[in-house]
């Protein structure tokens, strides 16, 4: 009969190993997306202004990083965005 130490050991390693699947999986969609500046953004959506953009990100409606000074915005914003409203 195998210990309690082991059962619980074993469900440990499990869990781990789920979380890095998840962490990968994470990765690699953050690394298939194309990111976008806040004026490339605008060039593909003109109809938005440059102040409602940045309210938009600063508000957490649109999705978007930081790195630096830039702020990046994922081609798919806009859905985020639009599910958001409705």
């Amino acid at each position: 009969m195998p210990r309690l130490e082991n059962i619980i050991r074993n469900r440990k390693s499990q869990h781990i190993t789920n979380i890095q699947k998840k962490r990968r999986n994470q990765m690699a969609k953050i690394e298939q997306r194309k990111w976008l500046s806040v004026l490339e953004f605008r060039q593909l959506f003109p109809q938005l202004s440059r102040t409602f953009v940045y309210e938009s990100v600063r508000a957490g409606r649109l999705p978007s990083i930081k790195i630096g000074g830039k702020i990046l915005i994922p081609d798919d914003a806009l859905d985020t965005l639009l599910e958001a409203s409705k």
